[in-house]
Protein backbone atom coordinates (compact mmCIF):
# COMPACT_ATOMS: atom_id res chain seq x y z
CA UNK A 1 0.00 0.00 0.00
CA UNK A 2 2.81 2.39 -0.67
CA UNK A 3 4.18 4.32 -3.48
CA UNK A 4 7.00 6.21 -1.43
CA UNK A 5 8.94 6.36 1.42
CA UNK A 6 10.27 9.15 3.93
CA UNK A 7 13.13 8.12 5.84
CA UNK A 8 13.47 10.87 8.46
CA UNK A 9 16.95 10.81 10.65
CA UNK A 10 18.03 12.95 13.10
CA UNK A 11 20.10 15.35 12.60
CA UNK A 12 21.65 14.61 15.87
CA UNK A 13 21.34 10.92 16.55
CA UNK A 14 21.96 10.02 12.77
CA UNK A 15 19.90 6.32 12.31
CA UNK A 16 18.73 4.08 14.68
CA UNK A 17 17.83 0.88 14.68
CA UNK A 18 14.31 1.49 13.58
CA UNK A 19 15.94 3.53 10.72
CA UNK A 20 17.58 0.34 9.60
CA UNK A 21 14.34 -1.87 9.77
CA UNK A 22 12.33 0.89 7.74
CA UNK A 23 14.88 1.48 4.97
CA UNK A 24 15.41 -2.97 4.64
CA UNK A 25 11.80 -2.92 3.90
CA UNK A 26 11.35 -0.06 1.63
CA UNK A 27 14.83 -1.69 -0.19
CA UNK A 28 13.44 -4.81 -0.61
CA UNK A 29 9.97 -3.04 -1.81
CA UNK A 30 12.41 -1.65 -4.98
CA UNK A 31 11.21 2.16 -3.66
CA UNK A 32 13.47 4.29 -3.35
CA UNK A 33 13.30 6.37 -0.09
CA UNK A 34 13.67 10.37 0.28
CA UNK A 35 15.92 10.76 3.28
CA UNK A 36 14.91 13.77 5.35
CA UNK A 37 17.29 14.83 7.82
CA UNK A 38 15.45 16.37 10.65
CA UNK A 39 16.38 18.75 13.51
CA UNK A 40 18.97 20.80 11.60
CA UNK A 41 18.46 23.09 13.97
CA UNK A 42 19.36 21.65 16.95
CA UNK A 43 22.28 22.53 19.41
CA UNK A 44 24.75 19.67 18.20
CA UNK A 45 23.51 18.76 14.93
CA UNK A 46 26.06 17.68 12.41
CA UNK A 47 23.57 16.90 9.36
CA UNK A 48 26.93 16.33 6.63
CA UNK A 49 28.00 13.24 9.38
CA UNK A 50 24.36 11.83 9.64
CA UNK A 51 24.23 12.20 5.89
CA UNK A 52 27.09 9.83 5.53
CA UNK A 53 25.69 7.52 7.88
CA UNK A 54 22.75 7.24 5.86
CA UNK A 55 24.50 6.49 2.50
CA UNK A 56 26.63 4.18 4.61
CA UNK A 57 23.44 2.41 5.91
CA UNK A 58 22.46 2.84 1.87
CA UNK A 59 25.17 0.46 1.12
CA UNK A 60 25.51 -2.28 3.80
CA UNK A 61 21.76 -2.88 2.60
CA UNK A 62 22.87 -3.56 -0.87
CA UNK A 63 20.87 -0.47 -1.86
CA UNK A 64 20.85 -0.59 -6.00
CA UNK A 65 22.50 2.82 -7.86
CA UNK A 66 19.23 4.56 -8.32
CA UNK A 67 18.43 4.10 -4.58
CA UNK A 68 21.87 5.77 -3.42
CA UNK A 69 21.22 8.22 -5.17
CA UNK A 70 18.01 9.12 -3.23
CA UNK A 71 17.24 13.20 -2.78
CA UNK A 72 17.92 14.99 0.50
CA UNK A 73 16.04 17.08 2.07
CA UNK A 74 17.38 19.31 5.45
CA UNK A 75 14.51 20.05 7.51
CA UNK A 76 13.97 21.54 10.76
CA UNK A 77 10.31 20.17 11.47
CA UNK A 78 9.07 22.73 14.05
CA UNK A 79 10.42 26.05 12.36
CA UNK A 80 8.33 24.11 9.28
CA UNK A 81 11.45 25.30 7.02
CA UNK A 82 13.63 22.90 4.67
CA UNK A 83 15.91 23.28 1.82
CA UNK A 84 17.61 20.92 -0.88
CA UNK A 85 21.10 21.61 -0.41
CA UNK A 86 22.78 22.36 2.48
CA UNK A 87 24.54 25.12 1.63
CA UNK A 88 21.67 26.94 0.89
CA UNK A 89 19.30 28.97 3.33
CA UNK A 90 16.17 27.63 4.86
CA UNK A 91 12.88 28.07 3.30
CA UNK A 92 9.47 27.21 3.91
CA UNK A 93 8.65 23.35 3.71
CA UNK A 94 8.38 23.90 -0.38
CA UNK A 95 11.62 22.13 -1.19
CA UNK A 96 9.95 18.81 1.10
CA UNK A 97 6.52 18.85 -0.95
CA UNK A 98 8.05 19.53 -4.18
CA UNK A 99 10.15 16.62 -3.34
CA UNK A 100 7.71 14.36 -2.74
CA UNK A 101 5.30 15.27 -5.56
CA UNK A 102 8.82 14.66 -8.20
CA UNK A 103 10.01 11.76 -6.75
CA UNK A 104 6.88 9.58 -5.72
CA UNK A 105 5.40 7.96 -8.57
CA UNK A 106 1.15 8.52 -8.64
CA UNK A 107 -0.30 5.25 -7.62
CA UNK A 108 -1.22 2.89 -10.17
CA UNK A 109 -4.87 2.49 -10.80
CA UNK A 110 -7.18 1.76 -13.61
CA UNK A 111 -9.04 4.84 -14.28
CA UNK A 112 -11.45 3.82 -16.63
CA UNK A 113 -12.90 1.17 -14.12
CA UNK A 114 -15.89 2.16 -11.55
CA UNK A 115 -14.97 3.13 -8.00
CA UNK A 116 -13.24 1.12 -5.77
CA UNK A 117 -11.70 1.99 -2.56
CA UNK A 118 -9.69 -0.40 0.02
CA UNK A 119 -10.15 0.59 3.10
CA UNK A 120 -7.32 -0.22 6.09
CA UNK A 121 -9.00 1.40 8.66
CA UNK A 122 -12.22 2.18 10.27
CA UNK A 123 -12.58 4.76 12.47
CA UNK A 124 -15.56 6.25 14.69
CA UNK A 125 -16.35 9.95 15.21
CA UNK A 126 -19.15 10.97 17.70
CA UNK A 127 -20.42 13.68 14.79
CA UNK A 128 -20.36 11.57 11.33
CA UNK A 129 -20.40 7.59 12.98
CA UNK A 130 -18.24 4.77 11.78
CA UNK A 131 -15.59 6.06 8.89
CA UNK A 132 -13.91 3.79 6.52
CA UNK A 133 -10.34 5.13 5.74
CA UNK A 134 -8.71 3.40 2.73
CA UNK A 135 -6.93 3.84 -0.55
CA UNK A 136 -8.38 4.30 -3.85
CA UNK A 137 -7.85 1.63 -6.11
CA UNK A 138 -10.04 2.71 -9.31
CA UNK A 139 -10.06 6.33 -9.43
CA UNK A 140 -13.04 7.14 -11.61
CA UNK A 141 -15.68 8.64 -9.42
CA UNK A 142 -18.97 9.58 -10.00
CA UNK A 143 -20.80 11.93 -7.31
CA UNK A 144 -24.71 11.79 -6.51
CA UNK A 145 -24.70 7.91 -6.85
CA UNK A 146 -25.22 5.12 -3.83
CA UNK A 147 -22.08 2.81 -3.59
CA UNK A 148 -22.14 -0.67 -2.36
CA UNK A 149 -20.17 -1.17 1.21
CA UNK A 150 -19.22 -4.81 1.33
CA UNK A 151 -18.02 -6.96 3.93
CA UNK A 152 -16.69 -10.26 4.75
CA UNK A 153 -19.63 -11.55 5.95
CA UNK A 154 -21.90 -10.24 3.54
CA UNK A 155 -21.57 -11.33 -0.14
CA UNK A 156 -23.65 -8.18 -1.81
CA UNK A 157 -22.97 -5.40 0.68
CA UNK A 158 -25.28 -2.50 1.45
CA UNK A 159 -25.94 0.69 -0.29
CA UNK A 160 -24.39 3.76 1.25
CA UNK A 161 -25.24 6.93 -0.13
CA UNK A 162 -22.21 9.11 -1.71
CA UNK A 163 -23.51 12.20 1.33
CA UNK A 164 -21.76 10.15 3.73
CA UNK A 165 -18.90 9.85 1.60
CA UNK A 166 -17.00 12.83 3.15
CA UNK A 167 -13.53 13.34 2.55
CA UNK A 168 -11.75 11.09 -0.56
CA UNK A 169 -7.78 11.26 -0.25
CA UNK A 170 -4.88 10.11 -2.02
CA UNK A 171 -6.10 11.03 -5.72
CA UNK A 172 -3.65 12.87 -7.74
CA UNK A 173 -5.66 15.42 -9.59
CA UNK A 174 -2.95 17.94 -9.87
CA UNK A 175 -1.09 15.29 -12.34
CA UNK A 176 -4.07 14.60 -14.31
CA UNK A 177 -4.89 11.84 -12.71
Amino acid sequence: MVDGVLLVVDAFDGPMPQTRFVLRKALALGRTPIVVINKIDRPGADPLRVHDEVLDLFIELEADAAQLDAPVVYVSARDGTSKIDFDDPLQDLTPLFETIVAKVPPPASDASGTFQMLISTIDHSPYLGRMGIGRIERERRTWRRRFAAATRSESEGRSVPDHQIVRIRGTRSHRGA
